[in-house]
């Protein structure tokens, strides 16, 4: 009989501290990326390596695309144009929330705390 070899997707979805460094260095890194060459493929690089973690594919929305996420509601030209495509804008856009949210209380508990 067949065995499964394969472990599942138990990682997809949880955000970690390790992912959260990584959506600041590509965040960082895509700021510098009009730069140069080099800073273009570094950004595009590190790009990838996040899109990866998070276990989004190359034809799914990219979560530092800032210009599909403009708002809570996918694009009117969306809707109209490919509507098959709104469950993937929903997912990366929650995707974005969470990894924003992550990073404001990973930066919170980075504060120093003051004495009373």
């Amino acid at each position: 009989m067949p065995v499964k070899r394969r472990f599942g997707k138990a990682r997809e979805g949880a955000i970690s501290p390790d992912l959260i460094r990584r959506w600041r260095r590509a965040r960082a890194l895509n700021e510098q990326a009009h730069h140069s060459p080099a800073h273009r493929d570094l950004a595009y690089s590190s790009e990838c390596d996040l899109n990866r973690s998070l276990g989004l594919r190359l034809w799914d929305y990219n979560v530092l695309d800032d210009v599909y996420f403009t708002s809570d509601q996918p694009p009117a030209y969306l809707e109209r144009q490919a509507p098959e495509r709104i469950p993937l804008w929903h997912r990366t856009n929650e995707l974005r929330r969470q990894l924003a949210e992550a990073e404001r209380e990973m930066r919170r508990q980075e504060r120093p705390v003051e004495p009373s």
